[in-house]
């Protein structure tokens, strides 16, 4: 599981070399009614630069499912 303050998501996860100890890379997402929408983990927000959206600030703990 993945989670954040937010929400969860059910994940299957691998380790690469190339990244970095401390974040998460996902190639792709799904569709939150399936339970598969990475969403649900960000919290609704803008950033202060470039009014986008802040994905480098949604902190994620790792557990079993």
């Amino acid at each position: 599981m993945v989670k954040s303050p937010i929400g969860s998501v059910k994940a299957l996860l691998r380790t690469d070399a190339s990244t970095r100890r401390d974040c998460l890379v996902t190639e792709r997402g799904g569709w939150i009614k399936a339970g598969h929408g990475l969403n649900r983990l960000t919290a609704e927000m803008v950033s202060t630069v470039g009014s986008g959206t802040p994905y480098y600030d949604t902190r994620v703990t790792l557990s079993p499912a």
